[in-house]
């Protein structure tokens, strides 16, 4: 697996974690978020309430351990993509609401 990179990763970037998580299974799916500090975090449990930050992820200076970027099949909706799943709906509205 190529990790992705922290020059590549930013609000609305889609991850698909590697299966080395107790909180994401294989495979998994997650939009990238911010909070208010800019501290960026994937939603991850069972309940979809708990925040996996990607600080704690990083390898040297530039990798995110355990995440690639997905690369197909999902539009990325922060940069202008149509995705119509339910993750992405969600950040499109908290976008528009935020303006």
């Amino acid at each position: 697996m190529t990790y992705a990179k922290q020059s590549e990763v930013k609000a609305g970037t889609v991850l698909v974690a590697d299966g080395g998580f107790t909180c994401l299974l294989a495979g998994d799916e997650r939009v990238v978020q911010a909070n208010s500090v800019g501290e960026l975090f994937v939603v991850c449990g069972g309940d979809g309430q708990g925040k996996h930050f990607l600080s704690g992820q990083l390898e040297g200076a530039d990798a995110y351990v355990g995440f690639s970027l997905k690369t197909a099949g999902h539009e990325n909706p922060m940069q202008g993509g149509i995705c119509g799943c339910d993750e992405c709906k969600s950040l499109r509205a908290a976008a528009h609401d935020a303006r």
